[in-house]
């Protein structure tokens, strides 16, 4: 877990190499903004949690906003971590993630997306 401080936000640290590999490739990493977050993480359960649910192009009923790409993606990402689940197109929608995001352990998203900076 690292924690970086002032100028070490900027230090990309899975990029570090000892001559042989980077950083990234031999240890799991985590980041943290600041040590005081870390009283507000889940613990990982060892039962109950899935693996990972994977969404990909979501229907937004405008098939000029189709990401045919995204689908692609995801279906290769849901191949590649057993027990995922892969939701796409109409079921692929704000509400199914919201409901059933919380019963994953990993996330991953291919689809548009909106940054709001007042409610991030």
């Amino acid at each position: 877990m690292i924690v970086p401080h002032g100028s070490l936000h900027y230090l990309p640290f899975a990029a570090l190499h000892d001559g042989t590999n980077y950083l990234a490739a031999s240890l799991n990493m985590r980041y943290l903004p600041s040590a005081s977050v870390h009283q507000y993480l889940r613990r990982h359960a060892s039962t109950g949690v899935a693996q990972m649910l994977v969404l990909g192009n979501p229907d937004l009923g405008n098939p000029q906003l189709d990401l045919p790409g995204a689908e692609v993606e995801a279906k290769m990402i849901a191949r590649l971590v057993p027990d995922s689940k892969i939701v796409t197109r109409l079921a692929a929608s704000e509400t199914v993630f919201k409901q059933i995001a919380g019963n994953y352990r990993y996330l991953h998203v291919a689809a548009h997306g909106e940054f709001v900076g007042d409610t991030p």
